[in-house]
């Protein structure tokens, strides 16, 4: 916030799209950095911005909080325990972004997808390569993005959680110094977004709700490990968990309001009239990986939503050895090995490094 103050001798932003984009001199801008450019081409007009970009903390900007309830229920069943516990949670002041030099005047809707807002005219398109300026949708052209911080988005999640594991007191003549957990976790959350914060679709201004960035529905916990006078301690912790959302997004800009990243249109195979977009999404159902094909499938013809898609399932294991050393030693010294990523490190052992799964 200091350095992008608005004022002068704050940062300025040069954006030239199209024919603004003035010819590059490589071999000049290598041998003398000074000399790249600082005007966009033949004035640029709606295709140039040249202006400084101000970045705003809101006074009523505050850490985030969030009201939580937990519940559970312990119970020895036979040599077993068992343990349910559930928690709730609902967040305040979540942290999100508002631009106050964004018009938010639609200038027209791209029938094809959706009906897309568009908040800059036809003259900000670049025709060639669909770049788009930013400058219409600016309420003053003083002035690039003004980023304003805020904290006024709410989220909330709950999990349930059952472990079971031996009860060792009842066990331990034939269990010995053997330990063992496994747990299951169902869990949803949801928060609070805007288009300023990424993925756009209509108004950026407006808020919508979602699924978290982290929300894996199942999460499956292993934890277990032995002790002998002749191996030492040997530990081990697996997680296996579902997909974390993701959003399909454009490369660019698309709806104009100065942010790239916009949610995309996932075109329909069976009625799109572009030949080469055809065959590409067939190559993609074909051969890509089971999420992007769920990812299309659930959203052929339409925008997609955010955080709609999921990704796929993903195993870690950790394990750590405390070998047993002679007393005189241990008094003195004490010895541990970490293996990190074990999974991963046998995947490239059986599949090799060009075929990991």
């Amino acid at each position: 916030a200091r350095a992008r103050t608005g004022l002068s001798g704050s940062t300025v932003s040069l954006s030239c799209v199209g024919a603004a984009v003035p010819a590059p001199d490589w071999a000049d801008l290598m041998a003398n950095p000074a000399s790249a450019p600082s005007h966009c081409a033949g004035g640029g007009g709606v295709l140039a911005e040249s202006a400084p970009s101000v970045s705003l903390i809101d006074p009523s900007y505050d850490v985030p909080r969030s009201w939580r309830a937990s519940l559970g229920w312990d119970s020895d069943i036979g040599p077993w325990i068992v343990r349910l516990n559930g928690l709730g949670s609902y967040d305040l002041n979540q942290p999100g972004t508002v631009d106050a030099n964004f018009s938010g005047v639609q200038r027209f809707a791209l029938a094809n997808e959706g009906n897309r807002p568009v908040f800059v005219t036809p003259a900000s398109i670049d025709t060639t390569s669909g770049t788009v300026s930013g400058v219409e949708a600016r309420r003053s052209g003083a002035f690039g993005r003004v980023d304003v911080r805020m904290s006024d988005l709410r989220g909330y999640g709950g999990q349930l959680t059952l472990t079971v594991q031996p009860d060792f007191f009842k066990t331990q003549h034939t269990v010995g110094s053997v330990y063992g957990s496994l747990s299951y976790t169902l869990q949803a959350s949801r928060r609070q977004y805007r288009g300023f914060d990424g993925a756009a679709f209509g108004d950026p201004r407006t808020r919508e709700w979602a699924p978290s960035a982290s929300d894996a529905r199942h999460i499956v916990l292993l934890q277990g490990g032995f002790y002998t006078n002749y191996t030492g301690a040997l530990t081990l912790f697996a997680r296996v968990q579902s997909g974390l959302p993701f959003t399909p997004i454009v490369q660019g800009d698309v709806n104009g309001d100065g942010r790239a990243g916009d949610r995309t249109f996932v075109p329909d195979v069976s009625t799109t009239q572009d030949p080469a977009l055809a065959t590409q999404l067939r190559a993609l159902v074909a051969n890509g990986s089971s999420s992007a094909r769920a990812c299309i499938a659930a959203f052929a013809g339409r925008v997609a939503d955010r955080n709609g898609c999921r990704g796929p399932w993903t195993a870690t294991l950790n394990m750590q050895w405390k070998p047993r050393l002679p007393s005189k030693v241990y008094r003195k010294f004490e010895m541990s090995v970490y293996f990190d990523n074990v999974l991963g490190g046998v995947d490239q052992m059986l599949h090799g490094e060009n075929g990991l799964r």
